[in-house]
């Protein structure tokens, strides 16, 4: 059975799920990136968070992995990432 979810639905159940482990913009940003590449995935919260981090900075991705960059989008050599703002994106975890 497949059921499709409005960003709002995608959101709030997200929520239910893991509360603290995405903003609300940067799941605004994932749904977005779900709904362009990946048409009939599976809602799992779970997978989402192991697959996928969220970074306020650069200078917050540094705290959790090795790399130098100038940009976020220097990132796009190594992984996916999502852009939420100007300084905050989220990555596929590699």
């Amino acid at each position: 059975m497949i059921i499709t979810l409005t960003e709002q639905e995608f959101i709030r159940k997200f929520k239910e799920v893991r509360p603290n482990s995405f903003t609300d913009e940067g799941l605004r940003s994932l749904y977005e990136y779900f709904e362009e590449y990946d048409e009939g995935i599976e809602f799992d919260p779970i997978a989402f968070c192991v697959e996928f981090t969220e970074y306020e900075s650069l200078n917050e991705f540094y705290g959790d992995y090795d790399q130098r960059l100038d940009t976020y989008y220097d990132l796009n050599e190594y992984t996916t990432v999502i852009p939420i703002d100007d300084y905050s994106f989220i990555i596929a975890n590699f």
